[in-house]
């Protein structure tokens, strides 16, 4: 950081591969990962190991947000458009604050306008609160948003269709390429009371089980017919 002009300047590593919300558009556009996905010819071996890296995906992220919370920041609202991909696919996230900011930044925001509101904790959006259990609902909105190739959660909703849709169980349908497992670590995040919601740590640790091969998954049902 230059501290010895005004304004500011933070200098940051040049990401060459742009967001990962460009990466994942750019999947549902024809590249490698729908094309050998959602073929009813494709390799399942090769669909399961691109299910996995989607996975590692989120876990970088989440592993991003858990060293964060063990520098006191915090990255309210996490989402694919605040993460960079490097030329080796390893994601970064940007963009977060210092903890001692985020009770500001959280009453500035105009959650009518704002276009991350998905993102957002019921409890943030309506109440004005932010914990680390708000994290794990953001992470699970940010992981239905890998899982279906970017696509935008609760999209063209007010306020109050928002809030009808938390209201649901779950609020979010499982997309057609996350495997039942991870689905269920989402919905274990989309839980109305915060304290119910599993923890940063554990979800990392049941996410690395399932890069690592450790969970109940047979490769050979990893077919066209499971993302319908």
């Amino acid at each position: 950081c230059d501290t010895n002009k005004t304004p500011h300047f933070i200098y940051t590593e040049y990401v060459t591969n742009g967001t990962l919300k460009d990466f994942l558009g750019q999947s549902s556009d024809g590249n490698e990962y729908s094309t050998s996905i959602y073929s009813p010819h494709g390799d399942s071996a090769t669909a399961y190991e691109k299910i996995k890296q989607l996975a590692s995906f989120s876990y970088e992220v989440l592993d991003a947000m858990i060293f964060l919370e063990s520098i006191d920041c915090d990255h309210p609202g996490v989402c694919a458009k605040k993460v960079l991909m490097t030329s080796r696919d390893v994601c970064k996230l940007y963009d977060f604050n210092a903890c001692s900011t985020t009770k500001k930044f959280i009453s500035g925001i105009d959650f009518e306008r704002c276009s991350r509101l998905p993102w957002f904790a019921p409890e943030t959006i309506f109440k004005r609160e932010y914990s680390r259990s708000s994290d794990s609902w953001s992470f699970a909105v940010f992981m239905w948003e890998v899982y279906s190739n970017g696509e935008t959660p609760f999209i063209q909703r007010t306020l109050r269709d928002i809030k009808s849709a938390f209201d649901e169980s779950p609020p979010l349908s499982q997309p057609k390429l996350c495997p039942n497992e991870i689905y269920l670590l989402m919905k274990r995040c989309l839980c109305l009371q915060p304290d119910k919601r599993i923890k940063l740590a554990k979800l990392k640790e049941e996410i690395k089980r399932f890069i690592d091969g450790e969970s109940d998954i047979n490769t050979k049902t990893y077919s066209h017919s499971l993302y319908r």
